[in-house]
């Protein structure tokens, strides 16, 4: 008895089973992990931004303490000068 199938119909039990199932259990997988990996992704920019925040200084304070500390300079400089004419 031979057993031929040409053009044998797939069944749709079949189909489901061996094709369907894997490729939307293998979708969601990838779904799933992009979303960790994007949450991981999000919680590590915004602990840097933070970071950054705490640590960030204002251009404007800058130019006061430079400022402060070159006119304490410029009246030591005053000050041995005079020293030095007397």
């Amino acid at each position: 008895m031979e057993f031929i199938m040409e053009n044998a119909p797939v069944e749709l039990g079949w189909w489901i089973t061996v094709v369907e199932i894997p490729v939307i259990v293998g979708l969601f997988w990838m779904l799933w992990n992009q979303k960790v990996s994007l949450d991981e992704s999000h919680k590590a920019l915004t602990d840097f931004k933070l970071e950054v925040a705490k640590d960030y200084v204002s251009i404007s304070y800058l130019k006061d303490v430079e400022n402060r500390i070159t006119g304490h300079l410029l009246r030591i400089e005053d000050k041995l000068n005079e020293g030095d004419r007397q």
